[in-house]
């Protein structure tokens, strides 16, 4: 099959225009400092993140894997941090670590009570959310260890 030209291999991630420019809402694993900084192959700088909040969702846990998706729900928000304009680099890396079962679209959030846009994941439809809500630190309490392993690992075919 060709590849289509009008649809580049990274279609559904945050596009490079973005870099420096754009805010990132983290609403499941990447919101722990441990594993974004495994992500970003980096340390996580003090106020680098800032909370913020998405309307509209609800965050649930994925049948048949320990992180999260966002199911939309009018009455429902999310609480989350805003990575704040990452650059090109950091955006390929977390590109690459979403990339096979998330799409990123640009969503109005709230931070400090004000609205921006920022880019969010939203599941592809093969994930099935298990109707559970996630919370990050039970996550983490059960889940971190492990799941860095598999994130180092996964991260050294990311973009250096």
């Amino acid at each position: 099959m060709l590849d289509d030209p009008l649809q580049p291999a990274d279609a559904g991630l945050i596009p490079a225009e973005a870099a420096g420019r754009a805010d990132v809402f983290l609403y499941g694993t990447l919101a722990h400092e441990e594993v974004l900084a495994a992500v970003l192959d980096r340390p996580i700088v003090a106020g680098e993140l800032v909370p913020a909040v998405l309307a509209g969702y609800r965050r649930e846990a994925v049948i048949g894997a320990s992180y999260p998706l966002l199911v939309a729900h009018a009455a429902a928000e999310v609480a989350g941090r805003l990575l704040r304009r990452p650059t090109l680099r950091e955006l390929r890396r977390i590109n690459h670590f979403e990339a096979d079962e998330y799409l990123a679209e640009e969503l109005p959030v709230s931070v400090a009570g004000r609205q921006q846009s920022a880019w969010v994941f939203l599941a592809l439809e093969a994930m099935v959310p298990s109707g559970r809500a996630w919370e990050l630190e039970q996550w983490a309490a059960m889940h971190l260890p492990a799941f860095r392993q598999r994130v180092v690992a996964w991260m050294k075919e990311a973009p250096r």
